[in-house]
């Protein structure tokens, strides 16, 4: 099984104490670095050191539920992995979180071997946008994680059909997203957004 080469850390914001202490066990024994939140908004609050970082994001927090966090990282324009851990999950959850960016979506109790194969994958994949968010252009940070990750293929000269098969959705989808890209950055021709990157 595949070693991470560069220090990381996971986030873990879980509200159920036994929880988020199994999830620090699981970290711990990967050797990784972690810090603990018991709420998205002690998360979101928190300043955020530098380094490789995945966060590991409870669906039901409380008051700003994991859909909520994850909303307010789309708009900090994150590029963190996050993996969706709950109890509660249905199949619409799931597909509203993976349409955000979600890398993953377990399901508690979770797989201790699947949960590090998980964290494992997540800091391999690199960050859809990796490279153009220290760009001079504030409105990259509208876009979504799955934009992101479409607006980089597009901008490598992908097609629609080759983006979709990377991304395991259907092209027709990606064409949303191209659509939702275009709208956001203002631009009418995939010239103009070329120009972006």
């Amino acid at each position: 099984m595949p070693e991470l080469e560069q220090p990381a850390r996971v986030d873990i914001v879980e509200d159920d104490d036994q929880h988020r202490a199994a999830l620090d066990a699981l970290v711990g024994h990967m050797g990784l670095a972690r810090r603990l939140f018991p709420s998205g908004e002690a998360f979101l609050e928190a300043d955020r050191p530098e380094g490789r970082a995945c966060v590991v994001l409870d669906l039901r927090l409380g008051a700003m539920n994991g859909l909520a966090v994850q909303a307010e990282l789309n708009r900090r324009f994150n590029t963190d992995p996050v993996i969706f851990v709950t109890g509660h999950g249905d199949v619409r959850t799931a597909v509203t979180a993976l349409r955000n960016g979600a890398f993953h979506f377990l399901e508690k109790p979770v797989d201790a071997v699947q949960f590090r194969e998980t964290i494992l994958a997540a800091f391999d994949t690199p960050a859809p946008m990796a490279g153009l968010a220290d760009r001079d252009n504030p409105k990259l940070a509208l876009l979504s994680r799955r934009e992101q990750e479409v607006f980089a293929a597009l901008v490598r000269g992908k097609t629609n059909k080759a983006i979709g098969a990377d991304l395991a959705i259907s092209a027709r989808t990606v064409e949303f997203h191209r659509a939702n890209i275009l709208r956001k950055l203002g631009t009418k021709t995939l010239e103009e957004l070329i120009a972006l990157a």
